[in-house]
């Protein structure tokens, strides 16, 4: 008979389970007091854990606040400075242009420009015309192209400077020489002048001052072209930014909010703190429970060996035994004698494979518990020999078995069912009638025994049969486990006339290697 693929996948995976899985020395009693001691340290430890962790969390919260709170003060003392820096500046450039344009003119105006790295072109305007270059007074031919290159901003600063009678502007440029800010400044009411700077020579000047770059320390400074300038040009992850605007002077400053060495350093000396005592202590329940399941162990061991000697010492006696009473029975004896040495030299078979599974299981060997064969056969074997011993308990045996197919079915552990129900039978359930079943349904082999009272007028109405009841012992519990290990199940069904018992093993096919 074939089986389902899903059918045999699942016992493999219950085999699976059963096998490697061995959780046993968790049994144990000094391991269970071992792990009941950790339990009850480690719940307070967690629990102090936890609240360290929150407060943590919540001082974490403030920290970050704290940081920001300097970081923003770092940023007002810097663009503070840089305020005062820029005004020096603008003071140095108005006094050099005004002074060399009251001197010497408009000549000492483009010598200075051309001499000086920090002036690219210096251009005064009036209310009247926008730059004061008559034919008389003539220029080269780069001041001519840059001042053609910059004339749009130098009329818009013109125009900002007169109109909103402001006093002086700043204004990014992309010309031909660059990046380049273009400063301008009214020098009376209606005239002034402008100068176009170069950035790489104005940051040259403009961090001269050693107060700017002891504030630009921690401070992350990018220009109105997106470069990075100034003294400190890393960029880091957490950052508070800002931006100012210095009379068009445009800056985004940045300053770090990560984490100080000294709160490294804590957070670092509280995880040593929570993780040590934790590892101390999982260390401890280990070696607990190592030295205990040493000692289990070399006491298995001890006892093993022992049995196992035990075992092979009892296989001789058996079988001289088995042999005697095989000779007395087989010189002039009837046929009940013949029928009754059968049945003692199929008990005595029986013992010697129980030591021999017995032996092989203690060695670590699963026994094959499938063999190949009609199921019907070994229950009507058991029917004859346990019919003598039941009819003296005044018990009626009856068998139903339909089968007659060949299987792959666990036949030792049927039989070792079987004989426990039979024997649960006579002992509790003497003068009643006994039905042995078998039968065979959805892959699965099922067998039962049933005992219930011949008459049942006889009996109140109202009450079970109270003999019955004094049948749960440790015979039962090892069918239910015999039959579990082989992914089955064993179930117990009571009502006023009697109880059944009944076994449901899976069959399997004759290549299936789950349940090997």
């Amino acid at each position: 008979m074939r089986l389902s693929t899903s059918f045999f996948s699942h016992l493999a995976i219950i085999c699976f389970i059963k096998n490697k899985l061995r959780f046993s020395s968790l049994y144990k009693t000094e391991n269970r007091w071992a792990i009941l001691l950790g339990i009850l340290v480690l719940i307070p430890f967690l629990s102090i854990s936890t609240l360290g962790l929150h407060s943590y969390n919540i001082m974490g919260s403030a920290r970050t606040i704290e940081r920001f709170e300097r970081s923003e003060i770092e940023i007002k003392m810097f663009q503070q400075q840089l305020s005062q820096q820029l005004t020096k500046l603008t003071q140095y450039f108005n006094k050099i242009v005004f002074t060399t344009h009251t001197d010497n003119g408009f000549d000492g105006i483009r010598h200075l420009a051309n001499n000086e790295p920090l002036f690219a072109l210096i251009a005064p305007f009036s209310k009247d015309s926008p730059v004061l270059f008559n034919s008389e007074q003539t220029i080269s031919h780069v001041e001519k192209a840059i001042l053609t290159d910059t004339m749009t901003e130098i009329i818009w600063a013109q125009d900002y400077l007169l109109q909103q009678q402001a006093n002086s502007v700043w204004s990014p440029v992309r010309s031909i020489i660059g990046n380049a800010y273009l400063y301008c400044w009214r020098q009376q009411i209606n005239s002034g002048f402008c100068i176009l700077l170069p950035t790489v020579e104005l940051y040259k000047k403009l961090w001269q001052s050693q107060q700017l770059q002891q504030a630009n320390q921690n401070i992350h400074i990018q220009d109105s072209f997106m470069q990075n300038v100034g003294v400190n040009q890393a960029i880091k992850r957490n950052q508070s930014s800002t931006m100012i605007n210095i009379d068009g002077f445009i800056l985004n400053l940045s300053a770090s909010l990560e984490k100080g060495q000294h709160e490294s350093t804590s957070e670092l000396w509280l995880i040593l703190a929570m993780t040590l005592p934790l590892l101390g202590l999982a260390i401890a329940i280990a070696w607990m429970i190592f030295i205990s399941h040493s000692k289990q162990a070399r006491m298995a061991k001890k006892l093993l060996h022992g049995t196992q000697e035990i075992a092979h010492e009892l296989r001789t006696p058996l079988s001289n035994v088995s042999l005697y009473i095989g000779l007395i029975l087989h010189k002039n004896s009837t046929k009940q004698q013949l029928e009754h040495g059968e049945i003692i030299n199929s008990e005595m078979q029986r013992i010697t494979r129980i030591i021999d599974n017995a032996t092989s299981l203690m060695r670590g060997n699963q026994p094959e518990q499938y063999e190949y064969g009609n199921p019907s056969g070994l229950l009507n074997e058991l029917a004859n020999q346990y019919r003598l011993s039941l009819a003296q308990s005044g018990c009626i045996l009856t068998v139903q078995c339909t089968i007659t197919l060949n299987y792959f079915y666990p036949k030792r552990a049927v039989e070792h069912v079987l004989l426990n129900l039979l024997n649960n039978a006579k002992k509790y359930a003497p003068g009643q009638q006994v039905i042995l079943g078998l039968a065979c349904q959805n892959n699965m082999l099922s067998v039962w025994v049933e005992n219930h009272v011949v008459n049942v007028s006889s009996l109140d109405a109202n009450k079970t049969h109270l003999k019955q009841l004094s049948g749960l012992g440790l015979g039962l519990m090892s069918c239910k486990r015999l039959v579990r290990s082989l992914g089955g199940d064993f179930e117990c069904t009571i009502n006023k006339k009697g109880r059944c018992y009944r076994a449901n093993f899976p069959l399997r096919e004759e290549s299936n290697p789950c349940l090997n």
